[in-house]
């Protein structure tokens, strides 16, 4: 890995609701949700590993441009560029149940998901 960074995104009232983001091959970003929200992926893939929690451990997402992945206040994930990618974190304020839901959601398609794709390659 070439490079690694470290970013917050902050709920909607302290600044926007949008943060962009960009990793390039090589490259990874620790982020942490300081509010409920959302990771979008505007373009390219990510290969996204979420922080372990007593509830539930830790399993890589993958995810494409269009999708996007749900986040609990306070969640850690890193983002890994597969091979590069643009991706915006969005507040969502008050949506601690639905982001919940669809957390569990996005497990189970996950889950479906995993067994049916290629594992990835790394370090070429």
């Amino acid at each position: 890995m070439e490079r690694a960074s470290s970013l917050s995104f902050m709920p909607s009232s302290q600044q926007s609701s949008r943060t962009a983001g960009r990793v390039g091959k090589g490259e990874a970003v620790t982020l942490r949700a300081a509010s409920a929200g959302l990771l979008r992926v505007s373009a390219g893939r990510v290969w996204v590993t979420p922080t372990s929690t007593a509830a539930h451990a830790s399993r890589d997402v993958f995810l494409q441009a269009g999708e996007q992945l749900p986040l609990a206040a306070g969640q850690e994930i890193v983002v890994e560029g597969w091979p590069s990618a643009r991706f915006e974190l969005v507040a969502v304020p008050h949506a601690a149940g639905a982001i919940a839901s669809l957390q569990r959601l996005v497990r189970t398609l996950s889950a479906s998901r995993s067994s049916a794709a290629p594992a990835p390659q790394c370090c070429s």
